[in-house]
This record gives C-alpha cells, sequence and structure tokens, in this order.
C-alpha cells in the first residue's frame, strides 16, 4: 500500500507542476495521511471514548479510549495517532502495559507478539493535556472555549482537516471509520450538561463522576465525533414520514429556546426536500440533533453544532440574496448527513465529493422550497466564489486539504454534468441511488466517475477530469459570420484535458439544442436571422466564452 501512495504522490508530482502544486509535504504529513504498513494492518471496530476531566481554567481534559480492531495483515506494530502536544500516560492491553514509541502526533504500540489477520485486537490509551485552541473555527481546528452569553462556561470543538487526534487517540485517517461508538463524558456540574453524538442513554455514575453516556450506531467519520459542554435546555420535535418517526433533539442555551423553535420550525420541510431527493435520513436510529455552538457550525454526525445565531443566510448575509430566504447553516450542514457522513472520502484528497455534493443540495433544497428559477439563480452566483487558485484535487497520502473551491467549483461541476446529461430525472436518480450504492462507504473520486457513466451511458471521464485537475475551466471559442444571408458558426473547445469533449447547449433563435464540440475547429449553418439569434447557455453550463473573429 506504501508503494501506492508514493507512485500517485510521485505522479502528481509530474502531472501539477504546471498547475500551481500543492505542497511541500514534510514526514509529519506522510505519517498523518498515508496509509503505512502499520496503519493498513487493522481496521477500527469500535471506539469507547472517555472524557473524566474537563477543566475550563487550564483549558485541560483527561481521558481514555478502548480500541477495538480486526487485523487484516500480519503485524507487530501499528500505528494510532495523537497530536505531540496532548501527554500519552499508558497504553495497556487488559493489565500489560505496552511499550510505546512517539514520532510526532503519531505514536507506534509494540504489540506483545505478532498477530494474523482475523484476530481482535484491543488497546486503551489513557492520555490527558491542553487541546489545540481553534483560532477561528470551524476553519481552524481546536477546542473553543468561552462563556455564554449569559456568562456560563460553553465548549465546542471542531477538527475537520486539522485531525480529531488534537483531542482524543485514534486511527487518524479517513479510510478507516469505526463501526459503532460509545462516548462517557464528565458532567462538571448541575447547570451544565456534557453532549456527544448519537443516542443518549442517560447518566451513569463512576469513581463519584456523573457521566452523559452516548452510543453511535453506525460508522462515524474521527472528525465527526464532537464534544460539547454548555448551559443546555433540551427541546425536541419530530419529522413524521408515513408510519417512520425521527426523533429530533435540539440542545441550545438557555434563555434562546423562543428564538430555537422560531428557527428550528424549517427542520422537517428541510428533511423532506432531502428525503426527496436522496432518501431517508441515513441516521435514523441515532436521531437528527442541532446544538447550540460558539462558532458557525459543523456536520457532527447526528448532533450537528449550530451556530448561526439564529439568523438567515450565513451570520445574516448571502452572496446571492436566495440564501436569506433560509438557514443556511441548518440546510449545508444537515446536507452533510448524506454527503460527507452516509458517503464519504477515503482521503482528503477527494474533500470535494463531501463539499461539492453538499452544494449543490443546497441548490436541491433551494428548487425544493422557492422554485426552479430561484435555485438557476442561486447556483449562477456562486461563480462569483471561484477562486481557481488550485486544482479541486489535492495529492492523495499527505493529508493535503484541497482549494476552498471544492464547495461552489464542485457544485458547479454537477451542475454542468447536468446539463449536460438532459436529463433530470436521470440526473437526480443517480444523486439518490449513490446515497444506497455508498451508504456509510469510503469511496474515491474514481467510484464517483465510474457511477455517473454507468448509470448515464455516457463517457462522463473528460468532463470530471477537467474540473477536477485543472484549475482553468473549458473555455468555448467561437465565431460568428454572415456569408450570402447564411450565418456560419465556427466552434471549438479550448480545455487542457487531452481529449476533452463535451455538449454545449446553445439557442439558435427560439430553439434549443445541444452542440457536440470537441477540440478541433467545427462550421455549422445557423438559422437566424441576426447574430444576436445566437446565444450560449452559461446558465446550466459552467464555462468562459471567447468569441473570435473567423
Amino acid at each position: 500500500m506504501k508503494y501506492l501512495f508514493l507512485c500517485c504522490s510521485l505522479l502528481w508530482g509530474a502531472v501539477s507542476s504546471a498547475q500551481h502544486a500543492y505542497g511541500p509535504f514534510t514526514h509529519a504529513d506522510t505519517l498523518r495521511g498515508a496509509l503505512r504498513a502499520e496503519r493498513s494492518c487493522f481496521d477500527v471496530t469500535h471506539y469507547d471514548l472517555t472524557i473524566d476531566q474537563i477543566d475550563f481554567k487550564k483549558k485541560f481534559i483527561h481521558g481514555s479510549n478502548i480500541v477495538t480492531a480486526r487485523i487484516t495483515e500480519p503485524t507487530q506494530r501499528i500505528q494510532l495517532d495523537l497530536f505531540a502536544g496532548m501527554k500519552l500516560l499508558k497504553v495497556s492491553q487488559g493489565k500489560k502495559k505496552l511499550q510505546v514509541q512517539r514520532d510526532g502526533n503519531a505514536f507506534f504500540i509494540s504489540l506483545p507478539r505478532m498477530y494474523q489477520p482475523g484476530e481482535m485486537l484491543q488497546l486503551t490509551v489513557e492520555y490527558e493535556g491542553a487541546p489545540q485552541v481553534a483560532k477561528n473555527a470551524p476553519w481552524d481546528g481546536g477546542f473553543v472555549w468561552t462563556s455564554d452569553p449569559f456568562g456560563y462556561p460553553w465548549l465546542g470543538v471542531a477538527c475537520q482537516g486539522t485531525g480529531a487526534s488534537l483531542w482524543w487517540p485514534n486511527k487518524d485517517h479517513l479510510s478507516d471509520e469505526p463501526d459503532s461508538m460509545h462516548l462517557h463524558y464528565v458532567m462538571l456540574n448541575d447547570s451544565l450538561w456534557s453532549v456527544g453524538n448519537g443516542t443518549y442513554l442517560g447518566n451513569s455514575e463512576r469513581n463519584g463522576k456523573t457521566f452523559s453516556d452516548y452510543r453511535i450506531s453506525y460508522p462515524i467519520n474521527n472528525y465527526n465525533v464532537s464534544l460539547y459542554v454548555g448551559h443546555y435546555n433540551y427541546l425536541s420535535d419530530v419529522y413524521i414520514n408515513g408510519t417512520d418517526t425521527l426523533d429530533l433533539a435540539y440542545l441550545v442555551i438557555k434563555g434562546h429556546e423562543e428564538k430555537a423553535r422560531a428557527q428550528f420550525a424549517m427542520v422537517p420541510e428541510m428533511l423532506a426536500c432531502f428525503e426527496k431527493y436522496f432518501g431517508p435520513y441515513p441516521f435514523f436510529k441515532d436521531g437528527y440533533g442541532l446544538v447550540e455552538t460558539p462558532y458557525a457550525g459543523m456536520e457532527h454526525q447526528s448532533a450537528i453544532a449550530y451556530g448561526n445565531r439564529y439568523m438567515k443566510g450565513y451570520l445574516g448575509r448571502d452572496y446571492s440574496g436566495i440564501g436569506l430566504m433560509f438557514d443556511f447553516i441548518i440546510v449545508h450542514e444537515t446536507g452533510h448527513e448524506y454527503w460527507g457522513n452516509n458517503v464519504s472520502m477515503q482521503d482528503i484528497n477527494d474533500m470535494w465529493i463531501h463539499e461539492g455534493f453538499c452544494t449543490y443540495a443546497e441548490v436541491l433544497y433551494a428548487d425544493c422550497v422557492y422554485g426552479e428559477e430561484k435555485a438557476l439563480q442561486y447556483i449562477n452566483h456562486k461563480k462569483q466564489m471561484v477562486q481557481n487558485d488550485r486544482p479541486l484535487i489535492s495529492p492523495p497520502g499527505v493529508n493535503a486539504e484541497p482549494t476552498g473551491d471544492i464547495y461552489p467549483k464542485g457544485a458547479l461541476l454537477l451542475h454542468t454534468i447536468r446539463g449536460v446529461l438532459q436529463n433530470d430525472a436521470l440526473f437526480l436518480d443517480i444523486l439518490k441511488s449513490m446515497q444506497d450504492t455508498f451508504a456509510l462507504k469510503n469511496i474515491t473520486t474514481a467510484d464517483v466517475i465510474a457511477y455517473f457513466n454507468t448509470r448515464s451511458g455516457t463517457d462522463l471521464t473528460p468532463v470530471f477530469n477537467a474540473y477536477l485537475h485543472y484549475i482553468n475551466i473549458p473555455v468555448f471559442e467561437y465565431g460568428l459570420q454572415e456569408q450570402n444571408g447564411q450565418w456560419m458558426l465556427k466552434y471549438r473547445w479550448k480545455c487542457e484535458e487531452p481529449g476533452f469533449r463535451m455538449p454545449l447547449g446553445v439557442w439558435v433563435g427560439s430553439t434549443y439544442k445541444m452542440l457536440q464540440p470537441s477540440a478541433e475547429w467545427q462550421t455549422t449553418a445557423l438559422s437566424i436571422s441576426a447574430e444576436t439569434g445566437f446565444v450560449i447557455d452559461t446558465d446550466h453550463f459552467y464555462i468562459q466564452t471567447k468569441k473570435i473573429r473567423p
């Protein structure tokens, strides 16, 4: 496996030198991002995470994690991850303390014997320390220690990209999600509630301390595992579809109940829209939750971080005007329950799968609630957000977080694919069926492309490649010339992807038709009486146009 990642990295270096390549990369990047032998040799099946000390003054936690794993390759040494700023107190197997070697944010455990494929391994890791503090959560990962508007202590954590190992020990690679988890978080006092993901099992007593206990019934990305502490009140609602009832749980700061009930009233309608496009909510047994946080938001599975301050848009702002009609954080982060949490990437280099599809979920929500015209305005306004600074896909195996263009440009790629197919029913069915085909799986861009190709019966590979691997988007070059009363169109694609071909919608007078441009010049006659009768459809295709003299 390590040779595969090495080859991919070398190939990327050769290909992307003219494309504003990512990097440079360090030994630490490889430790975090690569599936080295010490990682590929085991598959985590369960984490049992306990946090038994939370100190707001010292910004300190103490805890332990019981790691249960299935061995997949013969090994006597495995890698787990915990940031160097956190102290490893002990790694044990039963009563036996094991030898550990630190290497930056990773640590290597020497097992007492050689383990063979199929054997189960269980280790307990005890640790403590002051987790990295976020400078600008959720964009900069870490803990947020603060006070709520009423003066009570308030804690949230966001660690996507930065890594869950900034605060708890785990196999911090996106390809390996535990099948399930248990969380046990100490309650600081009767006024403060410690909240986690999944099903709340009630409180328990251990060593004179009270814990709130949670069960996560599904696989979960490590960065989605969360810890909240706050002066919370619990509000409940339900989403009913036929005979199914989904429990909705809202943990809001006491004093915000009235605002929360008004703002969260949109949730059932939103869930109905997403069910229409993507199928049933994927984490039914664990319920749906929103937890008020001191930062904007994050897609923490079944316990979504909500910090939009009960505003429309994103903290009261929006790039299009359409977004001011709804609460962006609720819609976007709930979209991640489908795209990111149910269908997940294998490596952070494919993060566009999470963010591009989820951003397009916003478009479909707008279509569902406000109609096709508003949805079209919403997606086309995203063009002004694209920076075109780096390719959407970063190098694999080095934990390289991609450009922010994965949000708007990723969504615009999907919108363009929809335009190419000219079959909304098929396009929407592909999205919906992906939720079943790849449910609770970690996939790659190659999986996405192959699925679209198979379902559509069309080779869309050049289209995906053009938008994912290059900075510049395709340019439609064209020229119009009148010859003896007949208008002639000369046209081609200019694109860095070799052999690029993509159908393009145009209006010829009042008739909508699909051209079949390639990299070679083509000429066709148009039935128009004036040059203005030829219009390129840039509402459904994310392209540049360049008019030339024929």
